[in-house]
Formats: C-alpha cells, sequence, structure tokens
C-alpha cells in the first residue's frame, strides 16, 4: 500500500464522517466504536477463509472446506483498514503518521527477525 492510497483513504473517510454529522478529532467515544469495528470486521475476514486451522488436520477421514473467496476476504480486510483510518482520525493521528508508523514498526520488524 502506497502514501497515496492511505492518504486517499483519510480523505474518503472524513468526508464520510462530514456527511453523517459527525466531527472528526480526538474523541475517545468514536475512537473506541472503531476499534470494536476492527474487532467486528477481522471477525467477518476471518469467516472468508474456512481453510483447516489446527485440530481437524488431524482428524482422520476430515474432509477439507474449499477456500470460500479471497475477493470477499480482501472486502473484509478493507474494511478493517478503514476502522484503522477511523481510529485515527478520531485520535488526530495524520496518513503521514500512520504512514510513518506503519514503516517504523516494519522497518524494525525486519531488522528483528533478520537477525
Amino acid at each position: 500500500m502506497d502514501n497515496q492510497c492511505i492518504h486517499e483513504a483519510f480523505v474518503i473517510q472524513k468526508q464520510i464522517q462530514e456527511v453523517l454529522g459527525i466531527k472528526v478529532g480526538d474523541n475517545p467515544e468514536y475512537f473506541w466504536k472503531a476499534i470494536a469495528g476492527i474487532h467486528e470486521e477481522a471477525e467477518e475476514a476471518k469467516k472468508e477463509d474456512n481453510r483447516p486451522k489446527g485440530l481437524e488436520l488431524n482428524i482422520p477421514g476430515y474432509k477439507f472446506p474449499e477456500y470460500i473467496n479471497k475477493e470477499a476476504k480482501a472486502e473484509e480486510l478493507a474494511d478493517v483498514f478503514i476502522q484503522v483510518v477511523n481510529a485515527c482520525l478520531f485520535s488526530d493521528i495524520s496518513a503521514e503518521e500512520l504512514s510513518n508508523a506503519i514503516r517504523y514498526k516494519t522497518t524494525t520488524k525486519l531488522e528483528k527477525f533478520a537477525k
């Protein structure tokens, strides 16, 4: 995901909040609603992938279910990201600040795991 995509998501989500009559900015109530939305959307994404996840791999005769729908899974994961953007909007975190945090975290993890 490039910075332009992140920036566009912030702009569009801010417009959506304005249409809904919700002022963006530091707002703990809406921040927590966005966090709850992240959990809900992540659960929906998880439901779009019904491949074996553990114990059923060891059950004799178990038939592995087919992967449901990659497109639907991508859409649910996009919903997770949109809720992350909302959480940022209600925390006064800009697209640039989020991009920088993502870059820092991924770089730090790469350095950690490369050792």
